[in-house]
């Protein structure tokens, strides 16, 4: 028997345009109304060409999202590289930044050492040109020093020399003052003596011519340096002449000029006192010595032979002989620089000189013989 085909109700007929977008629940609840072959194999036809459809869909989406996942990741990692590289060359870029700050310090560093190697090699050579220059102080302030040294040295030399010299100048004087003290002891024992022989003799003779020569004794009186000479007696016969008795006691350049005394007088003052003699305004000059004369000898022996009287040599004239002899050697004692030395305190040097006076009161000359005890 013929199954009859249910009527169609134009399954997919007008719908089938819609069949593509119709669920498959749809499609199914069709099928169950209709329950016919056609139309199952129709929507057989339909649910696998959707199932191909769908797998072909799917394959294509699965290729395009396996496409994009492979773009997604090679663009992760290439973003992740350009990360890396940006930061690598963030990295580079301060490293250079740093370098380039390192090289600007290190330029300023260079620039700075150059300066200060620089003023250094100034002052060096400041320093080297001053040292120079104190080399140079100091070599000529020893040069300096070293010739004062010896220029010391030389004068310490000399002055040690004088000064030996003076020790034994000295020495000498010593010497020879000791020797001065004991012959002017011995000078003035013998000048005492001879003082008392001289008052003696002086005495008779003024008795001897008290009475009968008085115009002979004004007459053969003489100033000489202030003392007034006795000639003596003729008369008398133990006594000398006048010209053997009477003995000069002043010896002067000029022996006219009695001026000469005024010096000589102070100067026995101060030795008959025992006063120090002040030799100041005298000159010292080479002293000649001469010998002493008899005053007024033609004169006393003229009137003697007058007078009848005879001339006797007899102790009178011994005792002339030894006044002279005295004199001379007190003259010469004082004329010595050891007894100048000793009444003035003062040193001369040339034992050849003598005191003369240099004052303007008096121009003649004073002789140490004038110094009579």
């Amino acid at each position: 028997m013929e199954v009859e085909s249910p009527p169609g109700f134009g399954l997919y007929s007008d719908e089938e345009a819609d069949s593509e977008k119709r669920s498959i629940p749809e499609l199914i609840s069709d099928l169950r109304t209709a329950f016919r072959m056609v139309d199952f194999d129709r929507v057989e036809e339909i649910l696998v060409t959707r199932e191909e459809k769908l797998k072909r869909k799917i394959t294509k989406m699965e290729a395009s999202l396996n496409f994009e996942q492979c773009e997604k990741l090679q663009a992760e990692l290439e973003l992740e590289k350009l990360k890396a590289e940006s930061a690598q060359k963030r990295i580079l870029r301060e490293n250079f930044e740093a370098m380039q700050e390192r090289v600007r310090m290190a330029e300023e560093r260079e620039r700075l050492v150059d300066e200060r190697a620089k003023e250094a090699d100034q002052r060096a050579k400041s320093a080297q040109e001053r040292l120079e220059r104190l080399l140079r102080e100091v070599k000529k302030e020893e040069g300096d020093k070293v010739n004062e040294i010896v220029e010391i040295r030389e004068k310490n030399r000399e002055l040690e020399s004088a000064k030996m010299r003076a020790e034994g100048d000295i020495e000498v004087w010593k010497r020879k003052f000791e020797e001065m003290e004991i012959r002017v002891l011995r000078l003035e024992a013998e000048t005492v003596e001879i003082l008392k022989m001289e008052t003696l003799v002086s005495g008779e003779m003024a008795m001897d011519s008290s009475g009968s020569n008085k115009a002979n004794e004004e007459k053969g009186a003489c100033e000489s340096g202030g003392f007034a000479v006795d000639l003596g007696s003729p008369s008398k016969g133990n006594c000398k002449s006048a010209s053997e008795q009477a003995i000069v006691i002043i010896d002067s350049d000029d022996d006219s000029a009695p001026g000469s005394t005024i010096h000589g007088k102070e100067i026995s003052r101060k030795l008959s006192n025992n006063k120090p003699i002040d030799l100041t305004g005298l000159e010292i000059r080479p002293r000649v010595l001469k010998r002493k004369r008899a005053l007024f000898p033609n004169e006393n022996e003229n009137e003697s032979k007058s007078n009848g009287s005879p001339v006797t040599t007899n102790d009178a004239e011994k005792q002339n002989v030894v006044l002279v002899q005295c004199e001379e050697k007190t003259a010469e004692e004082r004329s010595s620089p050891s007894f100048i030395k000793k009444l003035t305190g003062c040193v001369i040097d040339d034992p050849d000189l003598e005191v003369s006076s240099c004052s303007s009161d008096s121009d003649s000359d004073i002789n140490i013989d004038e110094i009579i005890l």
